[in-house]
């Protein structure tokens, strides 16, 4: 029986009452590479049957177009017909040097003259680094017809190659080969190096320049406290040689984010703004090319806020070291009417709101807040209170922070003022009763 580059012979076939289809034996034989496979047979119909190799008698082949080596002495799979179809699914293991890696692979014959190559493993150099290392496979598969090679073929490796980020972020690295059409077993190599944290994935993928030399784009999300924020930039790289310095900027946008804003505990959000990556060789935002690939922006809603919401300031903070953002401590004011010393809601704080200033009344909370466009909020606000000399201190104590940039951000109506004093905000060392920052007058 022929089959456009195989044959089966010597069939033998058992049918009993007991069995549903027929089963039996045959010798497969392939055209290319010549061999012969003994193999087990299902028959479920005149059009419909599948013959699966148990064994081979030839110990290995050279794939002509890749010089690559193929143990067809492991060939596994079938082939047959399915509802007249012809159906090849013959798979064995491969080996080949590309470059200065040694692939492991698995070679798939999927027709007369028609194969797949796609690899397992691998071990060897890139990128002019001079230490060997460990590949993974990637399942994308060149595709080597008689018309030429299509697809691509895929390794990674861990670790981060590119950028010094600390923190949660895990970095591998696929090294990509496309064959150059029309110039048979040739290859274009490409890099693609992903930086991943929480549910955000961040890739900088291009082509190796012939010096070694690379020029990336950019894009995906950034994880900032469970929202996906979109993310733009480059990396650019004379070469991966000890000394050589990256050019590069990364950044995320929350007025790109879903309803263009970033939802923070509590209700508070960032608006707009944007959070640059630090480190070294790294570039201001400034210089990401607005033709950068760029998802499409969604309409931002209008909402209520409370007046004692944190919001975005004008521009984002920096993150350093590309770290994801931790709110410390929040309290939107959803208390009943009344003092405000004493208070004790929210999350983060290590004690209650005090008053900080005798000699005047205690601050008052109102159950509603104000209302500012982009936020989604609940809670009340804290206002002045009548007493004393007719100013009001507040305050309350939170973890200290000894790394990073730490922000405050909230809503406010300052008013009108008469009096003593302007309204402020000052930061204070317990231990030290020494000032750390503020603002504000007096």
């Amino acid at each position: 029986m022929r089959l456009g580059g195989a044959n089966l012979s010597r069939v033998a076939v058992v049918m009993t009452e007991t069995v549903a289809l027929p089963l039996g034996t045959a010798v497969l034989g392939l055209d290319v590479p010549r061999l012969s496979a003994n193999a087990r047979l299902e028959i479920a119909g005149s059009d419909s049957w599948k013959a699966t190799v148990t064994s081979s008698n030839r110990r290995t082949w050279v794939l002509p177009q890749a010089d690559m080596i193929v143990q067809t002495g492991k060939l596994s799979g079938s082939v047959g017909m399915r509802a007249g179809q012809r159906q090849w699914q013959l798979v064995a293991p491969g080996a080949v040097r590309i470059g200065s890696i040694d692939y492991v692979t698995r070679v798939g014959f999927t027709g007369p003259l028609t194969y797949t190559v796609q690899a397992v493993a691998g071990a060897g150099q890139f990128l002019g680094l001079p230490e060997s290392r460990p590949f993974i496979g990637v399942p994308t598969k060149l595709t080597i017809t008689a018309k030429g090679i299509t697809g691509a073929l895929t390794v990674a490796t861990r670790g981060n190659l590119l950028l010094d980020l600390k923190g949660e972020w895990r970095t591998a690295t696929d090294y990509i080969l496309k064959p150059v059409p029309g110039k048979g077993w040739t290859f274009d190599p490409y890099i693609s190096h992903a930086i991943r944290a929480g549910t955000g994935a961040i890739r900088l993928s291009g082509p190796i320049a012939p010096d070694g030399s690379v020029d990336l784009i950019g894009s995906g999300t950034m994880d900032v406290s469970g929202t996906r924020v979109p993310v733009r930039g480059y990396y650019k790289r004379a070469s991966f040689a000890t000394g050589v310095v990256p050019f590069w900027a990364l950044a995320a946008y929350p007025s790109e984010a879903p309803d263009g804003r970033i939802p923070l505990q509590g209700g508070a959000g960032f608006v707009g703004g944007v959070i640059e990556f630090h480190g070294t060789g790294a570039q201001p935002a400034s210089t990401i090319s607005k033709s950068a690939p760029e998802p499409a922006k969604k309409k931002r809603s209008t909402a209520q806020a409370s007046s004692a919401t944190p919001i975005a300031p004008a521009a984002a903070p920096i993150v350093s070291g590309g770290q994801t953002l931790t709110t410390v401590a929040y309290d939107g004011f959803a208390y009943s009417a009344g003092n405000l010393p004493g208070a004790n809601g929210g999350s983060g704080w290590t004690g209650a709101w005090t008053n900080t200033y005798s000699s005047g009344g205690n601050a008052q909370v109102q159950a509603t807040g104000m209302t500012y466009t982009g936020l989604d909020v609940t809670g009340g606000s804290a206002t002045w209170g009548s007493g004393g000399n007719q100013v009001n201190g507040s305050g309350r104590t939170l973890p200290t922070m000894s790394s990073g940039v730490v922000y405050l951000q909230f809503l406010s109506n300052f008013g009108t003022q008469t009096g003593g004093g302007t309204p402020q905000i000052r930061l204070v060392n317990t231990a030290t009763t020494g000032w750390q920052g503020g603002f504000g007058n007096n």
